[in-house]
């Protein structure tokens, strides 16, 4: 076994590709059940799994063999693992504040998740293009105000209106979509109301 880590090492820092077919004969059997485990058992796993395969082959020059190979790849997958957790959790805080735009939000109680989701990813395609990038960057990729800012060149105080419309407008697209399915008349009860997304990220 270290002889062969010791040839996928030698591989991967050559930028080798055939060390891939030797990472997933060797340890990918590891990864994707740490991957598995890590996820709570969700799909998504092999997907992660495939992506720590090309961090090792893209990073695959800085190992330095100070630990095995075994426990660098799976410092890698615990760090792809948490980044996946971040954004679900993101996501599930997006879905959480998009119901609550809606009048009749505790209608919505006894809908399932997929159809709730469905409904929120319906609205944000129907806003513009700019609106969406400004929403997803924030919301579902957690990136921070500044960071935001920096990517498109544009000021905070810009992006802290510019977020506020898009968050406004999909609010007013969730209200009457949802308003137009279950023949509220109450289409503008919450209008007024201010909703913020929690979030845990320091802007």
């Amino acid at each position: 076994m270290a002889e062969l880590d010791d040839a996928i090492v030698r591989k991967l820092r050559a930028g080798d590709l055939s060390a891939i077919d030797l990472l997933v004969q060797q340890h990918g059997g590891t990864i994707q059940r740490l991957a598995w485990r890590l996820c709570g058992g969700h799909a998504d796993a092999q997907d992660l799994s495939q992506d720590v395969l090309v961090i090792a082959m893209q990073k695959g020059y800085t190992f330095r063999q100070q630990s095995s190979l075994e426990t660098w790849l799976c410092g890698i997958t615990v760090r792809v693992c948490r980044k996946w957790i971040r954004r679900q959790r993101a996501r599930r805080r997006f879905f959480q504040w998009a119901m609550h735009t809606a009048p009749t939000s505790t209608q919505l109680d006894s809908q399932p998740q997929y159809e709730i989701q469905e409904w929120v990813r319906t609205g944000v395609d129907r806003l513009p293009i700019a609106d969406r990038e400004l929403l997803l960057l924030r919301y579902v990729e957690q990136r921070t105000i500044d960071d935001i800012a920096a990517i498109l060149s544009v000021s905070r105080t810009a992006l802290d209106q510019r977020l506020h419309r898009a968050r406004t407008r999909l609010s007013i697209i969730l209200t009457l979509d949802h308003t137009a399915i279950s023949e509220s008349s109450n289409i503008f009860t919450r209008q007024n109301t201010t909703f913020e997304i929690p979030t845990n990220n320091a802007e």
